[in-house]
């Protein structure tokens, strides 16, 4: 984890630097179809944290889309829950933790506020799978098949806002909020909401053209 900060703030930093000497249009190299519209393409890291009762949760996330006429953004999208600290108790005392993921599509409008602010109201939508995974120290004495206690598919419909700052043509970064919305994940001893609600999130973005 300290090895990715280092690098998120060695790329923002020399992304400052390189931002005093160059132009800041487009994020991406577009290019022009026949009919004159533009389209682009950019990948974005992300990392995003919402409380859950008495814990929290942390997912990591990965895009890759393009972007119509420099405003319309849609694409790929993919999260995983990181967090650790997701646990529970069964009624012999063993833990185990929750895993998740989800993988969707999104589409994003975007409005530049300035040559470096932007402003997106975006919207993801795709399934997810949840299970409940016996804790590390309790698979020694089970067999693989005896790991997973639980396990259910749901959807997600995630609607958000964010704000982007423009370092230099190629790299952005930006905050925003979402709110997630799930399907009852109907999942033992596990509430059905327990994904729901807001989250704040910061991302990189990289235009790849």
């Amino acid at each position: 984890m300290r090895k990715l900060l280092f690098f998120l703030v060695f790329v923002i930093v020399s992304g400052l630097s390189e931002a005093q000497q160059s132009d800041t249009g487009s994020m991406h190299r577009s290019f022009k179809t026949a009919g004159g519209n533009t389209w682009g393409l950019y990948g974005q890291l992300s990392g995003s944290f919402s409380p859950s009762g008495d814990k929290y949760l942390g997912w990591l996330g990965a895009r890759l889309g393009t972007v119509y006429n420099h405003w319309l953004r849609f694409g790929v999208a993919g999260y995983g829950l990181f967090n650790e600290d997701l646990t529970w108790l069964d009624v012999h005392g063993r833990q185990y933790r929750m895993e998740a993921a989800t993988g969707g599509l999104y589409i994003e409008p975007h409005f530049d506020l300035t040559r470096r602010l932007g402003f997106g109201i975006s919207l993801y939508m795709g399934n997810g799978i949840a299970q409940l995974r016996y804790d590390k120290e309790y698979r020694a004495e089970m067999l693989w098949t005896e790991e997973v206690v639980d396990q259910v598919s749901f959807t997600v419909f995630e609607p958000g806002v964010n704000v982007e700052y423009r370092l230099t043509p190629r790299w952005a970064v930006a905050a925003g909020a979402t709110y997630r919305n799930t399907s009852p994940l109907r999942l033992w001893s596990v509430g059905d909401k327990v994904l729901q609600g807001f989250s704040t999130e910061v991302s990189l973005k990289f235009g790849l053209f």
